[in-house]
């Protein structure tokens, strides 16, 4: 049989249209399948920066574990030097090519300022959302984020009655549920205790930046006791001590060398003899004995702490990429009560 080139020219142009549609083809399953691999690729990134971060909180709860297991060998002081500030061990934690830290943001009781300290937040040093009085939370936000005595009572009195019926606010008002009803999603007000801290956003009146700030002071682990040698000024004066005993408090603490964290601090080995014990090293008033002595029968104070909060950041060799686990580690019952990725 033969052809005519009329009939050649057609084969040749089906050839041709065969040959672009496969190379379409092939480019389309190519670019399919380095998408898929760089998919794979970070999902294989993530799942490492995951098993670094947690390898961090893993060792944070080895350590916390290890100093109670071994706390008749050491001070309480060192203890807390190990747990709290421990650069050593938290500041750069190798797990393959990707790395972690465990660290938190701590008040310098020194300078003043917000300083970035490697180890174990206290949960205890904190004011408890669930047991705190009116007082003691307009305190805290008067000392802690610099609120006027107005703001610092709607907000206070916002919080009461969030976790209890607070049928007349402490400055005379009376309290309405107006606020939630009237959103553009209602809801209603908890009434119950504290859950997770994340519930303050639901307040009344705690924006984004005041919960950050409150984070740092307040807490719902715990029995309502406040760990003496951890909590920091802002906490102390909320609990009603005077500025002038809550400094000699944290002088006491800061030891020989006026630093925190260094390991010579002084502690406060049991909470009946708090007085006693500072009164030997900085003279105390009548009067502040017995602002000490109010706490301690009142059963406000503790010297040890059974929650901590870990903060694990673990990092890409080039840092572009990170991956944070926040959670709450409960000593006695060796458990996790809070965890949070992102």
């Amino acid at each position: 049989m033969f052809y005519n080139k009329r009939d050649s020219g057609y084969v040749l142009i089906f050839i041709l249209w065969a040959l672009s549609l496969l190379s379409m083809f092939a480019l389309q399953v190519g670019l399919n399948t380095r998408q898929k691999l760089t998919l794979l690729s970070r999902l294989e990134k993530r799942s490492q920066l995951f098993y670094a971060a947690d390898a961090g909180v893993k060792k944070a709860i080895a350590l916390l574990k290890s100093s109670v297991e071994k706390g008749s060998e050491k001070s309480l002081s060192r203890v807390n030097v190990l747990r709290h500030n421990n650069p050593g061990q938290f500041s750069d934690i190798a797990i393959g090519e990707n790395s972690s830290e465990v660290s938190y943001s701590a008040y310098d009781q020194a300078s003043g300022e917000r300083v970035t300290r490697y180890g174990v937040a206290d949960e205890q040093s904190k004011l408890n959302l669930n047991t705190a009085s009116f007082s003691e939370l307009t305190r805290l936000l008067q000392y802690g984020l610099n609120f006027d005595p107005q703001r610092a009572d709607d907000l206070a009195s916002a919080i009461i009655d969030w976790r209890e019926r607070l049928k007349e606010s402490q400055s005379g008002g009376f309290y309405s549920d107006d606020y939630y009803d009237n959103l553009e999603y209602p809801y209603r007000p908890k009434r119950s205790p504290f859950e997770v801290l994340d519930e303050l956003l639901l307040i009344r009146g705690v924006h984004p930046r005041i919960y950050a700030e409150l984070l740092n002071y307040v807490t719902i682990y715990g029995d309502g006791k406040v760990n003496i040698n951890t909590a920091s000024r802002p906490v102390l004066l909320a609990m009603g001590l005077e500025a002038e005993l809550v400094e000699k408090i944290l002088s006491f603490r800061r030891g020989f060398d006026g630093i925190e964290g260094t390991g010579d601090e002084y502690v406060f080995e049991s909470v009946d003899r708090v007085a006693n014990i500072l009164n030997q090293v900085i003279a105390l008033s009548a009067a502040e004995i017995q602002q000490v002595f109010n706490l301690t029968v009142q059963s406000k104070l503790t010297g040890v702490s059974d929650y901590f909060s870990i903060q694990s950041i673990a990092k890409t060799a080039n840092s572009q990429e990170t991956k944070i686990i926040t959670c709450v580690y409960n000593l006695p019952d060796n458990k996790i009560d809070y965890w949070h990725e992102f």
